[in-house]
């Protein structure tokens, strides 16, 4: 079975190999879009995707690598303050 992963320039291509290469498509805390090297980095330590990961993975480590995970009404409050940052596009010229 083909899995995804994130090649080292920043696009995605499919992968026949190792397990631990696979990276979801959504973060399967926050149901979110992984978006970039950064998701897949965290996702493969965490299993969580980089926001999610700084939120609650880091911050909880021993609780996390017994099986915590936040409550769902959390996860959706911090999707809701995820949703309204505007992200900040600079142009170098």
């Amino acid at each position: 079975m083909n899995k995804i992963k994130e090649h080292r320039h920043g696009f995605v291509v499919f992968d026949n190999s190792v397990e631990d290469s696979f990276v979801p498509i959504e973060c399967p805390v926050c149901n979110l879009l992984m978006k970039n090297a950064s998701d897949a980095f965290y996702y493969r330590k965490y299993k969580a995707c980089f926001d999610c990961s700084l939120k609650w993975a880091e911050p909880n480590r021993n609780k996390w690598s017994t099986g915590w995970r936040p409550k769902r009404s959390d996860v959706k409050e911090e999707v809701e303050i995820r949703s309204k940052i505007i992200p900040k596009i600079t142009f170098d010229l």
